[in-house]
């Protein structure tokens, strides 16, 4: 199966209404995931215009159908870390590798700078916790309060 990544914009908006307010996804998000069209349009901009962000769409083009979203947040070269975010909204592709090929698309095109990436996951969210853990990160020794901290070290190239 092949994955593009599309960088993040407000064409999206409708799908990730859709997918923000359907249950089974809302509960493996975080808890200050925007559920309003209005709040979701706001977060896109911000994200877009943040240069310590990098989001993409995430695109199957056999398919040809958006299914969520990948991206870096709280890009730090000076410390050379970021925080991953991947998130497939569609629940009909659910564990179809979607997320392990986004992920890897992802490093292809992540600053240079960064050697590590930081997941941080509500401790409920098992399905999520494992995932991340299946891509090779490890438990961080700084936790998060309800959230769980995964570290991930990025191989030299």
């Amino acid at each position: 199966m092949e994955v593009r990544l599309v960088p993040l914009s407000l064409e999206r908006v409708n799908d990730y209404v859709r997918w923000f307010n359907t249950a089974v996804v809302r509960k493996r998000l975080m808890p200050e995931t925007p559920r309003t069209k209005n709040m979701i349009s706001n977060w896109i901009n911000v994200t877009v215009s943040d240069s310590a962000s990098q989001y993409f769409s995430i695109f199957l083009p056999e398919e040809n159908v958006y299914v969520g979203h990948v991206g870096l947040k709280c890009i730090n070269t000076a410390q050379k870390t970021a925080e991953i975010g991947i998130v497939i909204g569609e629940p009909l592709f659910w564990r179809k590798h979607i997320g392990t090929l986004a992920f890897k698309e992802l490093l292809k095109v992540s600053p240079d700078e960064i050697d590590s990436l930081n997941a941080i996951i509500d401790k409920k969210n098992r399905p999520s916790i494992l995932f991340f853990l299946s891509l090779g990160f490890t438990n961080s020794k700084n936790q998060c309060g309800k959230s769980n901290k995964l570290v991930f070290h990025i191989p030299p190239q």
